[in-house]
């Protein structure tokens, strides 16, 4: 059991690092049109830079650490190599993993909206407007919130 939560471990750093590419790609494609023009919007690039770090970090931990996390989900393995793997073990597996995903690709959007809302001057706006800004800030929140519920959830 613990191999197959390990391998699921190391395909979510796999993943992780595909997205720091793809990250990677949008910050050279940012400067690439800036080129020739000396207004900068520092809010994205900082959103850019920080989401391919966060996703550099966790693709790195997720694969130097696999064994550790799996033992944090799943616990001591027998040794004993059992094919026959029980439903409510893949269960717990899969929905910690789902909220593993669900956490951790939150994160960036976090980051972006709150950039988002300290660059603005809220004095110009209604109340129609920031309270639209905040309603932004919650679904990330609440992806977060629900990944964390999914990851610390006790066996039942």
């Amino acid at each position: 059991m613990n191999k197959l939560g390990k391998l699921s471990i190391r395909l979510l750093a796999i993943y992780f690092f595909t997205k720091a590419i793809i990250v990677f790609k949008q910050i050279i494609f940012l400067y690439m049109s800036q080129i020739g023009n000396k207004m900068v919007e520092s809010e994205y690039e900082i959103y850019y830079i920080v989401s391919l770090i966060i996703m550099i970090i966790i693709g790195v931990a997720l694969w130097l650490y696999a064994d550790r996390i799996v033992l944090l989900m799943i616990g001591e393995d027998d040794g004993h190599i059992n094919i026959n793997i029980e439903y409510d073990e893949l269960l717990t597996i899969a929905l910690k993993i789902i909220g593993i995903i669900l956490a951790l690709n939150a994160i960036p959007d976090v980051l972006k909206e709150v950039l988002n809302l300290c660059s603005t001057n809220l004095n110009g706006f209604d109340l129609n407007i920031r309270a639209m800004m905040l309603i932004k800030l919650t679904d990330p929140i609440l992806r977060i919130v629900v990944g964390t519920i999914l990851i610390i959830r006790k066996k039942q």
